[in-house]
Order: structure tokens, then C-alpha cells, then sequence
């Protein structure tokens, strides 16, 4: 008895942890959910196909085949370590600036470069690289930022709920961000033939970027301003 005793006042002590609508009435916290989702919708297109794509120019520059894709891979690689790079940097360019700031920053930033990348087909490789290698750096870049500016809008009690939510939309909008980019690449191309226009589908990588810069910049300014480093003098 005094087992379901403590049961009970167990589970009356937790009620509140409970997902129910805390979450979703939190405006700023569901504003970085849906900008996360976004982002991952853009983040995971892109690590998905880029490597394909970085093999496509240089197969257009006249490369061999599997020297092509051999290449590719590396190049591919540089640009996920560009974005290791965006994520110290611009986590602490965050506690300088405003969470709001950089989000807005680098996910404007992101945008364009899906709007770009994939109309430089043809272009020339250093032009390629360099763009790409921007594009690896702020796709990934406002990811920490996000992690922490959700930690920063919820309680406690509700943030494993609000960290679960935002795994779910995300990682589910980044496994259906792939699929679409193909099937946007198979409709832009002719049957059969190696494709050669890659505009339109990282153009709907794009529309993630710019969809979590618009939840950026929609977020309050006293919500996540940057935070105030207080110092105390003895005297």
C-alpha cells in the first residue's frame, strides 16, 4: 500500500512534465522548432546530393567517370568539415551577437546558396568549391545556435518534450528533403540521360533556407537577445 502511496505521489509529482500544449503554445520556442525543421530540410538535401552534384561538374569539366566520383567524395567531405567549423564559430558569435542575429544571419546566407548552387554546373570548379564550401559552412552553421536558443525559450520540465518534437519534424523533414530533390532532378532532366540541370531541385533545398530565416527573423528581440555577461568589482 505504501508502494502505490508513493506510485501515486509520484505521478501527480510529474503531471506537469507532460507534453500536453505547453510546447505548443510557447510561440518563440515553436518558432525554433519549425526553423530547425527547416534547416533540417536543407541541411540533410544537401549532404544527400551534393556529392552527386560535385561529381556531375567534374564530369562536365571533362573528368573520367570514377575519377569523378573518387573526387567528389572528397570534395564532399571538405564541405562537412566547413561545417564543424560554423558550429563553434558561430555558437559563439552567438553569445555575442543575439541568437536572433546569427539564426537570421546564416540561415539567409544558407538560403542562397541553395538558391545558387545548383545552377553552377558547367561553371568553373574553383567557382563550385568555393561556393559549396560556403554552403557546407552556414547550412550547418545555425544548427547549435538553435539547440541552444530552444533550451533558452522552454522550462525545464517541458524540455526533453520540446527537444523530442523537434527531433521528430526535423529528422523527418530531412529524410523526405532527399526524395523530393530527386524527384524534382528526374522531372528537370530528360529520361535516360545524365542530368545536367540541377537548378530546380536544390531550388527546393532553398525554400527550407528561406523558410528558417523568415522563423528567424520573426523571433522576438528581448527573447533571445545575446546573454548579459555580468561582472562584479570588490571593493
Amino acid at each position: 500500500m505504501a508502494r502505490t502511496a508513493r506510485g501515486k505521489g509520484l505521478h501527480a509529482g510529474y503531471a506537469h512534465v507532460r507534453f500536453g500544449g505547453a510546447v505548443l503554445r510557447n510561440r518563440p520556442a515553436m518558432r525554433l522548432i519549425l526553423g530547425y525543421t527547416f534547416h533540417s530540410w536543407e541541411l540533410l538535401g544537401m549532404w544527400a546530393w551534393a556529392p552527386a552534384f560535385v561529381a556531375a561538374a567534374f564530369a562536365v569539366s571533362g573528368t573520367a567517370s570514377l575519377r569523378a566520383a573518387e573526387l567528389a567524395a572528397y570534395v564532399s567531405a571538405s564541405f562537412h568539415l566547413m561545417g564543424l567549423i560554423a558550429s563553434t564559430s558561430m555558437g559563439r558569435l552567438s553569445d555575442r551577437l543575439g541568437r536572433r542575429t546569427v539564426l537570421f544571419g546564416i540561415a539567409s546566407l544558407s538560403g542562397v546558396c541553395s538558391l545558387v548552387f545548383g545552377w553552377l554546373i558547367g561553371w568553373p570548379l574553383a567557382v563550385v568549391f568555393g561556393v559549396g564550401a560556403i554552403y557546407g559552412f552556414s547550412a550547418l552553421g545555425d544548427s547549435p545556435v538553435l539547440t541552444t536558443a530552444l533550451t533558452e525559450t522552454v522550462s525545464p520540465s517541458h524540455l526533453g518534450a520540446a527537444l523530442a518534437f523537434r527531433s521528430l519534424l526535423g529528422f523527418g523533414a530531412g529524410a523526405v528533403a532527399p526524395i523530393v530533390f530527386g524527384r524534382v532532378l528526374d522531372l528537370t532532366n530528360g529520361p535516360g540521360a545524365t542530368p545536367t540541370t540541377w537548378g530546380w531541385a536544390f531550388v527546393t533545398l532553398g525554400a527550407g533556407g528561406v523558410a528558417a530565416a523568415v522563423c528567424a527573423y520573426g523571433l522576438g528581440r528581448e527573447r533571445l537577445a545575446a546573454p548579459q555577461i555580468v561582472t562584479s568589482v570588490n571593493r
